[in-house]
């Protein structure tokens, strides 16, 4: 057990990690305190604490004895920052909003990985190259069970929520408060003071959501989907739906699932079920569009 660490608080690696609701603060406060230790051993990084912000605080309160382990000290800040949100996302007890911030917040750095990579004339020798912002895609989709247009859609639900006031944040992330993407973006274009009123206004009654405290007309609301509108088929044509109008209505689908999930505060058995069968359906068209008939054997078995 490690009695003398002196530990530093780091606020970007803080405002990462998920906070504990009060009631949850005491139970873990609880059942440390009655085993007479911390059996979690805190990360540490260059003597910053990475992980384990409110067990520390437990053991400020209480004196209970605690252990470390140090990540690799040739990491970078950057690099411990997606450590945490790698590690959080693998808490059971993650809520919906959080693992849609946690995935964008690592696709966003895929990104930033990539256009370093870009800028560099030779990577060293032994060096390894960096995944591609499609391949994390992908890695996180299939991680969470989701559709990688959906994680797509965490990156700029992530951006926009950065642009939040912190408390405003918290309650977002924790499910405290409630809203839509299209609901989040327009409080996130208003300044620090007018967002705090809003969210005030809604909390207290005035307003029923955000989207009507933002001044979010109930009509905009449901503007999803593919933006460019086709002409109507004439008297005696068949509409026709190309491949970019099919990817659309995917992506809108796929949005409409995380909103009315976020709403209702999480995934139940029926939208996992929604969203497994459209992920299904999408892999399939997409293996449909490239099928030769005569050469697939998919096809030739199946008939199909």
């Amino acid at each position: 057990m490690v009695a003398n660490v002196k530990i530093q608080i780091d606020k970007d690696f803080e405002a990462r990690c998920r906070k504990l609701t009060d009631e949850e603060y005491r139970q873990l406060e609880e059942n440390i305190v009655a085993a007479e230790r911390i059996r979690e051993k805190l990360i540490l990084w260059h003597g910053k604490l990475v992980d384990g912000h409110q067990r520390y605080q437990v053991h400020r309160d209480h004196g209970v004895p605690f252990e470390v382990e140090e990540l690799d000290p040739k990491l970078k800040k950057a690099d411990v920052l997606e450590w945490i949100s790698r590690n959080q996302l693998g808490r059971r007890n993650l809520r919906p909003t959080e693992a849609r911030y946690h995935r964008g917040l690592l696709l966003s750095a895929a990104e930033k990985r990539q256009g370093k990579k870009k800028k560099e004339a030779e990577l060293t020798s032994g060096q390894i190259t960096p995944k591609s912002k499609r391949e994390v895609a992908k890695e996180l989709a299939e991680k969470d069970g989701v559709h990688p247009d959906t994680v797509r859609g965490d990156e700029r639900f992530a951006k926009t929520v950065d642009q939040l006031a912190p408390v405003i944040k918290q309650q977002l992330l924790s499910g405290e408060l409630k809203a839509t993407d299209r609901e989040v973006t327009e409080l996130a274009k208003l300044t620090v003071p007018n967002q705090l009123q809003s969210v005030r206004a809604v909390r207290s009654g005035q307003y029923k959501s955000v989207g009507d405290a933002v001044g979010l007309k109930r009509s905009d609301w449901s503007k999803r989907g593919p933006k460019k509108k086709k002409k109507a088929a004439g008297k005696g044509q068949q509409k026709t739906v190309d491949d970019a109008d099919l990817e659309g209505h995917f992506r809108a689908l796929t949005r409409l699932l995380d909103e009315r999930a976020t709403i209702r505060g999480g995934q139940g058995p029926h939208h996992r079920a929604c969203q497994q069968a459209l992920t299904e359906a999408y892999a399939a068209w997409t293996a449909w569009k490239k099928c030769k008939p005569t050469k697939c054997d998919v096809c030739n078995k199946t008939g199909r």
